[in-house]
């Protein structure tokens, strides 16, 4: 992860759970999200359309 915003594969890991991530990139993320109002706003964005694709499959 960069000092200036997460990736989209940590982000997207994330809005699944954070399962996949390791321990330490969870860490980093949740606080990294707590200064970067961006990067909280990519997380809100890939649930929504994480949740988009589960209500589509349904």
């Amino acid at each position: 992860m960069s000092v200036e915003h997460a990736s989209m594969r940590i982000i997207e890991g994330c809005a699944r759970g954070g399962t996949d991530l390791a321990a330490d990139e969870v860490w980093a993320v949740e606080a990294h999200l707590e200064a970067r109002r961006v990067c909280r706003d990519r997380l809100s964005a890939a649930v929504d359309d994480s949740l988009d694709q589960r209500d589509h499959t349904r």
